[in-house]
């Protein structure tokens, strides 16, 4: 796959059991997946350490860490919401400026998507 791009979304219905990062388990009853967790995990601190090294054309870098990883970037062009970031945003938020506003402007995004499409909708249905 040498110079194509990857995305890996680990995305799954289990979460990260909590001892890799020196928690306990708090709630029992959430869905662990220590073989997913065998195998994503490496790949996961990986990419992590080497961040983004390059962003193909069209890609525009939105912030930069003091060591030089590129920490945010956003599609030029994109017609609804594109912000691609390397840290999560909700941990913490409340707490967090630029966490809330970046969460802000999502969720402004998010609801003028829902606006728009129930617009076309109704658009669709009256010609009906």
């Amino acid at each position: 796959m040498a110079g194509k791009p990857v995305v890996l979304r680990t995305g799954s219905k289990s979460n990260v059991d909590p001892s890799h990062f020196g928690q306990d388990v708090l709630d029992l009853t959430q869905p662990l997946d220590p073989e997913r967790d065998a195998w994503t995990l490496p790949l996961i601190r990986r990419m992590l350490a080497i961040g983004m090294p390059f962003l193909a054309n069209g890609v525009r870098v939105e912030a930069v860490a003091p060591d030089g990883v590129i920490e945010a970037f956003s599609f030029e062009g994109a017609r609804a919401f594109s912000l691609c970031v390397q840290w999560h945003p909700e941990w913490q938020a409340a707490d967090n400026p630029v966490s809330m506003r970046l969460l802000r402007v999502f969720g402004d995004a998010v609801r003028r998507y829902r606006d728009e499409a129930a617009a076309r909708v109704a658009a669709g249905a009256a010609l009906a």
